[in-house]
């Protein structure tokens, strides 16, 4: 179950493949240090690099909140009162799973195409 995503059908990315001119790639994330400062009173994300031995290194991640920054939600998170989840599914469990978080769109992906505006090259131009 992917909701809109079930739109994004093999055809559809085949057609829009034909369109690639440049095959530049462009990353719609967020670095990991935005929205900064963080929201909801969180403290500040924290990527710590150290020394195990003379000839090794390690990382930590201090402070990461995965929902602080660029992401996903699923169709599962956020129940109508009235109509339950996604397509009138409900949270009991004897319907059996809903199949509807992200992992669903991990197991199918969801890219088909980007669309890449110069707004600026465009005011420039049309005044």
């Amino acid at each position: 179950v992917l909701g809109s995503m079930n739109h994004v059908t093999p055809e559809r990315v085949a057609a829009a493949a034909s369109l690639v001119r440049s095959g530049v790639r462009v990353s719609l994330d967020l670095p990991l240090n935005l929205p900064n400062p963080p929201l909801f009173g969180r403290q500040a994300y924290e990527h710590v690099v150290f020394p195990l031995n003379r000839n090794e290194m390690d990382d930590r991640l201090n402070n990461f909140h995965p929902q602080g920054s660029t992401q996903w939600d699923a169709l599962n998170h956020v129940r109508c009162r009235e109509h339950g989840y996604w397509g009138g599914r409900t949270q009991d469990p004897t319907d059996g799973p809903m199949g509807l978080g992200i992992d669903q769109f991990a197991d199918h992906g969801i890219a088909g195409r980007g669309v890449l505006i110069d707004i600026a090259g465009w005011f420039e131009r049309t005044g």
